[in-house]
């Protein structure tokens, strides 16, 4: 979630700095993917491997059988998401780059999301299960803490751009890398040049 978030709010870095051809943001981003990625298959493996059972005794029921369906699917998506992602067209192509887009931010969300409800499913039967009993305290209570914290970080961070962007600040489109900012003042720039131009034209022609 984390480096889904350096993505949604690229606009906060109006910083010019550029590491091989890609601004930082980027860089960031994929990083955290490709780390939590990592970190998820150890722990598919782990449960794949080493808690065949869990879930899948009488007090599992359908919430065990439902998370280990949703968490092969969210492999099947992560796998996805990330192949999706090194495939990316060029920025400046019209033509496939806004589908990519939607596509790359639809499974995102969706991943996201689906993560979340598996995750909450695993405490769940973990917490039924008479081989395992763990602790709610211990597993929902962090869980809901981080979870809360990101989507406050989001709202806040969305609040704050839809108020920039009424003041005129923010990203101009979505998938544009340059800031909104250094285009605003560029064209303020260009438009003062103008301006000026045009007074001093003005007062040429009337002899001042």
């Amino acid at each position: 979630p984390v480096g889904a978030l350096l993505a949604r709010h690229r606009w906060l870095s109006a910083a010019k700095t550029v590491v091989r051809g890609k601004q930082v943001w980027f860089w960031l981003h994929m990083g955290f993917q490709v780390a939590g990625f990592a970190v998820f298959v150890v722990g598919f493996a782990f449960a794949w491997e080493f808690l065949p059972g869990i879930g899948l005794e009488p007090t599992g029921g359908v919430a065990g059988k439902a998370h280990q369906v949703l968490g092969t699917l969210v492999m099947g998506l992560a796998v996805l998401q990330l192949v999706v992602g090194f495939v990316r067209p060029a920025p400046d192509d019209k033509k496939l780059r806004p589908a990519w887009s939607k596509t790359h931010d639809v499974l995102g969300r969706g991943s996201v999301l689906l993560a979340w409800v598996t995750v909450y499913l695993g405490i769940y039967i973990g917490h039924a299960s008479p081989s395992y009993r763990l602790s709610y305290a211990w597993w929902l209570a962090p869980a809901a803490a981080v979870m809360g914290l990101l989507i406050a970080a989001d709202v806040t961070l969305t609040v704050a751009r839809a108020r920039q962007e009424r003041a005129g600040y923010a990203e101009a489109a979505p998938g544009d890398e340059v800031p909104f900012l250094r285009q605003a003042v560029g064209s303020l720039g260009v438009q003062g040049t103008q301006a000026a131009e045009g007074q001093k034209d003005v007062g040429s022609s009337a002899g001042v």
